[in-house]
């Protein structure tokens, strides 16, 4: 990786550390028994039902609680997500870690954060893929 192409990427990583860490201060600011959020739904937006979004704001927020249940009753979906950031939020802080004290080529890192990133989202964000696939066929 380039010097150039290496201070890119952590700028892309910092981004997303921040943004990730983002949503878990948005998530924890409500408590999952609040009747609303910042957040509309995009079900009642639209009027879609089934949703696989509906209750994801509250579960997320069941989630930073520490109550699993609750976010599964919530939105069944909701801990699969919210387990996809948490890993990222981590993974970010590593693949920076990383990039500030590794001295040699650091391209092994940035592929395999391609490899479990696409991983991660297709097996976490799968039921949404699906949902949203079905409007196009």
């Amino acid at each position: 990786m380039t010097p150039q192409s290496k201070k890119s990427y952590f700028i892309i990583n910092a981004l997303f550390a921040g943004i990730f860490g983002c949503i878990f201060v948005y998530s924890g600011l409500f408590t999952s028994t609040d009747n609303g959020s910042f957040i509309p739904s995009v079900c009642d937006l639209f009027h879609l039902s089934p949703c696989p979004s509906k209750g994801l704001s509250r579960s997320f927020s069941a989630m930073m609680q520490g109550d699993i249940h609750t976010a599964i009753s919530l939105n069944p979906i909701g801990p699969r997500l919210f387990f996809f950031f948490l890993a990222q939020f981590f993974f970010r802080f590593a693949a920076l870690t990383y990039l500030v004290k590794a001295k040699k080529n650091t391209d092994a890192l940035l592929f395999t954060d391609i490899g479990i990133s696409i991983l991660l989202f297709i097996g976490c964000f799968y039921p949404f893929l699906e949902f949203w696939s079905s409007f196009y066929k």
